[in-house]
């Protein structure tokens, strides 16, 4: 089966229920992600997951996704403790803690949290951080706030109305640290 559309997701949060109390997100945060999935997704599209998928209930969540139809890859986040086995069995194809494509002329790093830039990327595309704000990033991870460049790219479900996102849309769009980072 030849590949569709590809999108990227990150930090689902499915159950965290803390992210709702708190007023981070809506009461129903996680399923609208699932709905706005299974309208979004076709089956030879490949979702790019971020990590950090669920917090909880893990048999009510993976049974809902299991019905987004789709190819899922998964780049384990640090909330993701299963074994690479117990994700594969449960809908994702590919399981890893970061990779690299080149795609798009750009050469593309997926990871959970930002990487030090190496030289070998143009972009790191990465989850964690939500939509925090680079103030509170900078208090809550200084060592991660260091490593950011304008080559770092954040997916945050929160500012993408809690669906995913096209990587041609990502890869096309101004680094949310370009202008910010001294």
């Amino acid at each position: 089966m030849m590949a569709g559309r590809i999108f990227v997701t990150a930090d689902m949060h499915l159950g965290h229920t803390g992210l709702s109390d708190d007023g981070h997100r809506p009461k129903d945060f996680g399923e609208l992600i699932v709905k706005r999935m299974g309208l979004l997704l076709n089956p030879s599209d490949i979702l790019i997951d971020l990590g950090d998928v669920c917090w909880g209930d893990y048999d009510y969540w993976f049974e809902r996704l299991k019905h987004i139809d789709c190819i899922k890859w998964l780049v384990r986040g640090n909330h993701d403790k299963k074994s690479v086995s117990w994700y594969l069995e449960h809908g994702y194809s590919s399981v890893t803690d970061g990779f690299r494509l080149e795609m798009f002329g750009k050469r593309i790093m997926f990871s959970h949290e930002p990487v030090r830039d190496d030289g070998w990327f143009d972009l790191n595309i990465h989850g964690h951080f939500h939509s925090f704000g680079l103030d509170r990033v900078r208090e809550m991870e200084p060592d991660l706030f260091k490593i950011l460049t304008a080559r770092h790219k954040l997916v945050s479900l929160e500012a993408l109305h809690y669906e995913p996102v096209k990587l041609q849309r990502i890869v096309e769009e101004t680094c949310p640290y370009a202008n910010s980072l001294s």
